[in-house]
């Protein structure tokens, strides 16, 4: 019976080990003060030093330090439109996208997908049509199997179309929500029957970046 278990958690973990292989990653949050800038909900950039502070491994405070006086602020989702912190390491995985920022990285303040109230979301691809952010949900739902903890959400992410609603995107649900996202931009519907074998929730990131090449 051990036997069993162990090697069907096995089996899971080591198939979304393959199926996610090449997801797009949230970055790390840097929780010590580096260069950066905040946008207030006014519309004007502040520049200089950003750290964050973390709730449920997820940014819910970031302390802004004005270089030119010295002062701090903190602020929260609804004090601003959004942030930035430069990376101290240079992002270089996935350089065949081209609107992951390298240097930079961005959240910004939007509702939360299954919640009532701003979060900070991280920023992962920047486009004219939809953009694509990290899950901020994605710690709220697990499973266990075998007495090892899964977590359901851990690979999916939000996607915003436009002015739309925040929506999760995940594998079980792509094949329904995806098509949905993309049916009204028809030379994209062609894009996608030209390159069939990346319609795929694993391809995601691509698929988005493509969207907002071919539907401009």
């Amino acid at each position: 019976m051990y036997s069993k278990t162990f090697f069907t958690v096995l089996l899971l973990i080591l198939s979304n080990a393959s199926l996610f292989a090449q997801a797009l990653n949230s970055t790390q949050p840097i929780m010590f003060p580096v260069d950066g800038y905040v946008i207030t909900n006014s519309g004007d950039t502040l520049y200089g030093k950003v750290s964050v502070t973390l709730v449920t491994n997820y940014v819910a405070q970031i302390v802004f330090k004005d270089t030119q006086t010295n002062k701090k602020v903190k602020y929260k989702p609804a004090d601003i439109k959004a942030f930035c912190q430069k990376r101290n390491i240079l992002f270089k995985d996935f350089e065949d996208l081209t609107t992951i920022d390298q240097d930079y990285v961005h959240y910004e303040s939007h509702n939360h997908p299954k919640k009532n109230k701003l979060v900070f979301m991280e920023r992962l691809l920047n486009g004219s049509h939809i953009r694509m952010y990290d899950n901020p949900a994605a710690v709220t739902s697990n499973t266990s199997v075998g007495g090892i903890t899964i977590d359901r959400d851990a690979y999916s992410y939000v996607v915003i179309k436009d002015q739309d609603a925040p929506i999760i995107i995940n594998s079980p649900n792509f094949k329904e929500t995806f098509p949905k996202l993309v049916d009204s931009c028809p030379a994209f519907v062609d894009f996608l029957t030209a390159n069939d074998a990346k319609n795929k929730f694993r391809h995601l990131a691509f698929l988005v970046e493509n969207y907002n090449r071919v539907c401009e």
